[in-house]
């Protein structure tokens, strides 16, 4: 594997296979009238079902058996997604941003690349597991989407496009096809199919301007359910969207146009997340039927918990420095969320215990964890809300935690931590996936202080009540019962780095009463 940049190499087990031999697979299922790919049989490979095809490449779930004898991907047995391109003198150029993915550092809303191989006459790339469908299907089945929902595929779809830009690559036609989503809901985009490194400029700069035209119509896509068309025959949002204001559509037709100055990516995303409340992604109608089963339950309105959190945001105090207070979900995971020590392990054992049901009202609420989070670069901190960077390593942690990545856990701690061991200890006890089964509040974030690159702060936490959860288990565990829901105050330390506002450490405050 090599490389002209100083690219990082993870430790997850990816490699780049360039096989150079024939890899032939069986069908589990028919192939469509137009796939391309010819499919004999072999006991590696089994192709699931096909997730997007064209003329050029095909998309396929595929179920990978080796032998020990015969791995010849140099990848876990598992099942991943395999994209296939014909061979030839143009496949070297449109394989190369995928070659370079191999050696990058994950990223959360990049499909990871896993392994090239050739078959025969078409390449393969093989990435990670991405088996809940395109954003194409899902507004092919739905028509246009809820603003809540396009605000989360806004936050990732810019934050995966920013990233590809920083590493100078591109697209030559970048689609809702090119975007899918984990079955947890998490959205991740394939590999770019243009390499910039050594470009002119200018050249370069034509087609970032072109990818963000791309991420604005496949936005307007979103919102209206059809695609924008050309500037003389596209009604205004505002026609379409009585609801929204102005402003979002205009900046929308600004980046379709490629008006000059033509809006930037996070230009797009701020007005959006302005206008939306970002929410989980509904994959139900347009997720393949064999994976149906593993997506989160679709989220419902609960009025009861409407009125928990209007109670416990009456009683939040205001926070040091003026910040306004907010009463947030961050995501679902146990509350073991900052919790270090032998209560967070209690905890989670109970919730593990076959006595200690989850109860359907968390279950319904626990898409939360896969919302799609955005960046938080490092930079000093008067342009930051030290309350929005709380919140976005929360849910990065949420997220994380609920999908059981280990790999993904340095975006959001700092390496070498103890918060970071205690993370991965955590996932490699999470058999079960017990830590998405509970939602998490961020109550009120209090006593910020400051000290050069670091900031603590004291976090009241708030997660449902288990229902066989009593005082003694609370008071053992160091939480506090407020009503039906447990409560615990929580000292934060955060650090910058090179990459962003990262968690350094998370000490518990002993509660100091117990009430039920």
């Amino acid at each position: 594997m090599t490389s002209t940049d100083t690219e990082a190499v993870d430790n997850s087990g990816r490699g780049l296979a360039r096989c150079g031999i024939s890899i032939p697979m069986k069908n589990e299922e028919t192939a469509p009238e137009n796939q391309a790919v010819s499919a004999p049989s072999n006991q590696l490979i089994d192709l699931r079902f096909s997730m997007y095809s064209d003329a050029e490449r095909s998309i396929w779930s595929a179920r990978y058996q080796p032998t020990s004898q015969q791995d010849i991907l140099g990848i876990p047995a598992g099942t991943y997604c395999m994209e296939e391109i014909p061979h030839g003198p143009a496949s070297e150029a449109l394989l190369r941003p995928a070659d370079r993915l191999c050696a990058l550092t994950q990223h959360q809303h990049v499909a990871t690349v896993f392994a090239l191989a050739s078959s025969g006459a078409r390449d393969q790339i093989w990435y990670e597991q991405v088996d809940g469908g395109t954003l194409a299907q899902a507004i092919s089945q739905r028509g246009k989407l809820p603003g809540e929902e396009v605000a989360t595929i806004a936050a990732g779809l810019v934050y995966a496009m920013t990233w590809f830009h920083q590493q100078q690559m591109a697209f030559t036609e970048f689609t809702a096809h090119r975007i899918f989503f984990t079955s947890n809901g998490t959205l991740k985009v394939l590999a770019p199919d243009v390499d910039l490194r050594g470009k002119n400029s200018t050249v370069a700069e034509e087609y970032y301007r072109k990818d963000i035209a791309a991420v604005a119509s496949i936005l307007w896509e979103c919102l209206t359910g059809e695609a924008p068309g050309d500037v003389l025959h596209r009604p205004p949002l505002k026609l379409l969207l009585p609801a929204t204001k102005p402003e979002l559509g205009v900046t929308l037709e600004h980046a379709i146009d490629q008006d000059k100055p033509q809006p930037s990516l996070q230009e797009i995303n701020a007005i959006i997340q302005h206008h939306f409340s970002a929410q989980p992604v509904d994959l139900f109608a347009s997720a393949h039927p064999s994976v149906r089963g593993e997506l989160p339950a679709r989220r419902q309105p609960s009025k009861k918990k409407a009125t928990s959190q209007k109670v416990l945001g009456s009683k939040v105090s205001q926070p040091a420095q003026g910040i306004q207070q907010k009463l947030r979900r961050a995501g679902s995971a146990c509350l073991i969320l900052a919790i270090i020590g032998a209560g967070s392990y209690a905890l989670f054992e109970h919730l593990n215990s076959p006595t200690a049901p989850v109860t359907a009202e968390s279950q319904e609420t626990s898409p939360q964890a896969s919302m799609a989070t955005t960046s938080l670069e490092a930079s000093p901190m008067a342009e930051q809300n030290p309350e929005e960077i709380m919140t976005h390593l929360v849910e990065q942690r949420n997220s994380v935690l609920a999908q059981g990545q280990r790999t993904l856990i340095s975006s959001y701690a700092q390496s070498g931590s103890d918060l970071e061991k205690q993370d991965a200890q955590l996932l490699s006890r999470d058999t079960h996936r017990t830590l998405k089964s509970m939602p998490l509040n961020i109550v009120s974030i209090e006593d910020m202080q400051t000290d050069g690159g670091e900031l603590s702060m004291r976090v009241t936490l708030s997660a449902d009540k288990p229902d066989n959860f009593t005082p003694e288990n609370a008071q053992s565990m160091g939480l506090t019962i407020q009503g039906n829901t447990l409560q615990q105050e929580v000292t934060f330390t955060v650090q910058k780095s090179d990459e962003g506002w990262r968690l350094l450490s998370a000490e518990p405050r002993s509660p100091s009463k117990t009430s039920s």
